[in-house]
């Protein structure tokens, strides 16, 4: 009775396995090796033992792959350790039963596998003799495979030999062959399926392939297409940075004519001030003469008698306020055109500001060749005067004894200080104009009686 229940308890754990827990991916052409196989060409094993009576073992040891290191594999499966191996060839699975048995750590990774697996097959083995297990094989309620590799892995392997020589020298019942073959059959027909389903997710991969791959090459272009619109726009920013450059080196130089235009104008502006102050002052000054003059005339006796006629004199030199009309008519051209004048030219004064060459020699030479025709055509007297000692010398042409007079201020005295001391000692009955537009020198030479225009109307008139 109670060896009815244990075969009774058996059979349901065996059939309570699982069907395709144990499974092997293998895409061999020959198909996995199962109950009743036993092909002369698979050989022995490290058990010495057929290969189809260790089929569960290698099953659990093609699963176990995934799961394993290097370090627990034989040198020829470390390309499998670690991964789950889509297709073996024969060859990997000679390999793996080949190191069943032979790999001491290989194997008992496997065997303990094998015993969580079926944990609940290997109670009954624990105290069971060698021959109720034949015995239950014998009666079909156990494999002979599934037997031997459940002793291997409990450590009993001579039990697990004895089994394995019953199980080559005695037939197989037809029930168990036919129980075989269904399997067989329905392992087939799961290949096939896993075969067709592996071969679709082929195509598709082969199809997301080729798409990744025209997308790639698609970005590629459009990569290639970016960067050489990335150096047309650098290039076009360099050529723009550039200009912006020009256009900022040139706005300085607008800005700093625009200053010095400012300053110029200011001068000007104080310059006229000044012009109509004085003008102011002679205004007021000869209509105090005149109305002198008149009183005076009024006070004198009448004569009787034709006073006799004086003799005729020469030409007297203008005065100051003959200039001044002659500026407020025709400006500077006009007064630089009178007789009887001497022209008396603060050099640096003109030549500085307003003849536009870097040398000095330059200004020096341009400023005395325009004083020298201006000398010739008016007859009038010129006097230019520069600041220190001669510096240099220049040839400044001239005809027969029409020259100009030029003067260098000795040390310790300056330009404006030499032209008034001229105009103190004496102009030999010419009236004074003197050319400059340093304003506390225009104001000493009023207060001395010359007449005085500054050195952009020389500039002007003489065209420099």
């Amino acid at each position: 009775m109670a060896r009815s229940q244990t075969r009774k308890r058996k059979a349901s754990m065996r059939n309570s396995r699982p069907a395709g827990k144990l499974q092997p991916p293998v895409d061999d052409p020959e198909g996995p090796a199962t109950l009743g196989d036993a092909p002369p060409e698979l050989g022995l094993n490290g058990f010495d033992l057929p290969d189809w009576l260790i089929q569960p073992l290698y099953e659990v040891a093609v699963l176990g792959l995934e799961f394993m290191g290097r370090n627990e594999v034989p040198a020829r499966l470390v390309p499998l350790a670690g991964r789950r191996p889509r297709r073996l060839k024969l060859s990997d699975r000679e390999t793996i039963l080949g190191a069943l048995g032979h790999h001491e750590r290989f194997t008992m990774v496997i065997f303990e596998l094998f015993r969580d697996a079926h944990r609940d097959c290997m109670e009954p083995y624990e105290g069971a003799l060698v021959e109720e297990i034949i015995e239950d094989v014998d009666a079909g309620e156990d494999d002979p495979a599934h037997a031997v590799s459940l002793l291997l892995a409990h450590g009993r392997t001579e039990d697990a030999r004895a089994v394995a020589k019953w199980a080559v020298d005695e037939p197989l019942p037809s029930e168990m062959l036919e129980a075989v073959v269904g399997e067989l059959a329905r392992d087939q027909e799961e290949a096939r399926a896993r075969l067709d389903a592996t071969g679709r997710e082929l195509m598709a991969e082969r199809k997301l392939t080729r798409r990744l791959r025209r997308q790639v090459d698609k970005a590629a272009a459009t990569e290639q297409s970016h960067r050489e619109k990335a150096r047309q726009a650098e290039k076009r920013a360099a050529e723009a940075a550039s200009a912006l450059a020009e256009v900022a080196a040139r706005h300085d130089g607008l800005a700093a004519r625009v200053s010095a235009l400012e300053n110029e104008i200011k001068a000007g502006r104080r310059e006229r001030r000044d012009l109509l102050a004085e003008l102011q002052a002679l205004q007021a000054r000869f209509t105090r003469v005149r109305r002198e003059l008149k009183l005076t005339r009024a006070r004198l006796p009448k004569e009787v008698d034709k006073p006799h006629p004086r003799p005729r004199r020469a030409t007297p030199p203008p005065t100051a306020a003959d200039l001044r009309r002659r500026h407020l008519t025709g400006g500077a051209r006009d007064v630089l055109a009178t007789k009887r004048i001497v022209v008396i030219v603060d050099g640096y004064n003109v030549g500085l500001g307003h003849i536009r060459t870097e040398k000095i020699a330059d200004k020096r030479r341009m400023l005395e060749t325009a004083l020298e025709s201006y000398r010739a055509r008016t007859k009038n007297p010129v006097m230019i005067v520069y600041d220190g000692a001669r510096i240099g010398w220049f040839y400044v042409p001239s005809a027969g004894r029409r020259h100009i007079a030029r003067a260098f201020t000795a040390e310790g005295e300056t330009a404006d200080d030499y032209i008034v001391s001229e105009l103190e000692y004496g102009t030999n009955g010419h009236a004074p104009v003197v050319v400059t537009s340093d304003r506390e020198l225009r104001q000493r030479c009023i207060a001395l009686g010359a007449y005085v225009i500054s050195s952009r109307e020389l500039a002007d008139c003489l065209t420099l």
